[in-house]
């Protein structure tokens, strides 16, 4: 037979008493777990001040120099009661530079003092920098800047370089710094847009970068687009400018048509990527002599004959008068070139024509001669303007102060570090056209553009600084 089941107790106060022993158990060891918890995340947050503590001492090794510089309250007198000030500790930040090559830590010390009277405290007002929170100085901004877009260094070697001076900064922070760097400096970038797009005339080129696709096991073609303002070989004394801009490709509106509305001159290369930029807008195309030249050349270097021997020389010609009126006045330029360039090419023409009745349709040279005859228009259109130049020289040459290698090879990781090194190209390529060194002028510029007035910022621009090198 099975046992019966005992019968429930009736004794309310022994169960009473039972069920509020296991409550105060349940509670104590609430608190233990509770107590368990605050440990682990104390220890968790030790860890954490530690490994934070490590990163900074792979950053700040105790061995590099170090530069102390102290700020002071503003304040003489007690601002609440005009009592005697006395000084109290003060709060220590530490910014990594890289200043003469060579590494130091920059420790700030905002000292405090207090009223003797009413204890008001005050304090020296909390240094900017470019970025917020961060521990890199201007002068190592600038470098890793440099070092990416004006030197066309990989950041991974950089960080190599780095290391080799005891200072670990890995590729990702790099390039987060870049980034930041990049949204601080955009407002003048937008500037010298602004500047170049004014001009009644200005030269653009463009360049392929092939663009990382993650997964697709190939890179796809982007476009680098360069537009230059510079009026110096018709006397003008207004400063030169570069504007960089980036395209996934020449579709879905590029080259950028800023310029309509105007009836500017714009000297390209001859292409049909520009087509969109002659149709869209009133401006005059000016096709580069120098393109014609080169293509000549090739020509000869392969199958050398008089016809191309001959072509070269008769558009030595017109770039021996160029040379004489370089930096002379518009006016003056158009009529010399109305005297003596003008007459040449006519004559270019003729001779050109009647090599084209003569030479094989299918010879390299017939074919380009048809080119040049096609696009004569355009490539004569120089001859009747002062302002105009012969070629798109000054637009090639900034495209080469930014793009490595003999072929211009560009690189990009994704479309939005294109659109990045269009903007630090802008301002890299326009202190070259002004004599000033990039690096001097990033580390002024990132170490006074935080506080510096929205609506001044074209004082930042190069052209308006002299810093020293």
């Amino acid at each position: 037979m099975k046992p019966k089941n005992p019968a429930p107790s009736t004794d309310v106060p022994a169960l009473q008493a039972r069920v509020l022993q296991q409550q105060q158990r349940s509670a104590q060891h609430q608190a233990t777990i509770v107590s368990l918890r605050d440990d682990l995340n104390a220890r968790k947050a030790e860890i954490n001040r530690l490994r934070a503590r490590l990163d900074k001492l792979r950053l700040m090794p105790p061995d590099l120099p170090r530069e102390e510089r102290c700020l002071a309250p503003r304040e003489a007198t007690c601002p609440a009661c005009g009592g005697e000030l006395k000084p109290l500790d003060g709060e220590v930040s530490e910014q990594l530079e890289f200043l003469e090559n060579v590494f130091k830590v920059i420790e700030t010390r905002r000292t405090r003092k207090t009223c003797v009277r009413c204890d008001v405290i005050v304090r020296a007002p909390v240094p900017r920098h470019a970025i917020e929170r961060g521990i890199a100085g201007p002068g190592l901004l600038s470098r890793v800047i440099t070092a990416k877009y004006a030197e066309h260094m990989p950041l991974h070697s950089l960080s190599d370089s780095f290391a080799r001076q005891g200072v670990a900064l890995s590729r990702g922070t790099m390039t987060g710094w870049a980034g930041l760097c990049g949204n601080l400096l955009a407002p003048l970038a937008d500037a010298v847009c602004g500047y170049v797009m004014s001009a009644d005339k200005m030269h653009i080129a463009d360049a392929s970068a092939e663009v990382a696709q993650p997964g697709c096991g190939k890179p796809k073609n982007g476009r680098l687009w360069v537009y230059v303002r510079d009026d110096r070989n018709a006397g003008v004394t207004l400063p030169p400018a570069v504007w960089f801009t980036y395209s996934p490709g020449r579709k879905g509106g590029y080259p950028p048509t800023r310029q309509a509305g105007s009836s500017g001159r714009t000297p390209t290369d001859a292409g049909a990527g520009f087509d969109p930029l002659h149709e869209e807008s009133p401006v005059r195309e000016v096709d580069s002599m120098a393109f014609a030249r080169r293509k000549i050349l090739d020509i000869h270097r392969r199958h050398p004959s008089p016809v191309a021997a001959e072509a070269l020389a008769r558009i030595g010609e017109l770039y021996a008068i160029e040379a004489a009126i370089r930096g002379r006045p518009a006016k003056e330029r158009q009529q010399m070139r109305e005297a003596r360039s003008r007459p040449l090419l006519v004559n270019l023409e003729s001779w050109i024509r009647e090599q084209l009745t003569r030479l094989p349709r299918q010879a390299d040279t017939a074919k380009m001669f048809s080119y040049l005859i096609n696009r004569w228009p355009a490539l004569s259109r120089y001859a009747g303007d002062g302002w105009a130049e012969i070629d798109n020289t000054i637009a090639e040459n900034a495209l080469r102060e930014v793009s490595p290698g003999p072929n211009n090879d560009l690189f990009m990781e994704s479309d939005r570090d294109g659109e990045r090194a269009a903007l630090m190209f802008t301002l890299i390529g326009s202190c070259h056209l002004n004599g000033v060194e990039p690096e001097a002028y990033l580390r002024h510029v990132l170490a006074t553009v935080a506080d510096h007035p929205v609506n001044k910022i074209v004082e930042l621009l190069p052209w308006h600084l002299r810093v020293p090198a």
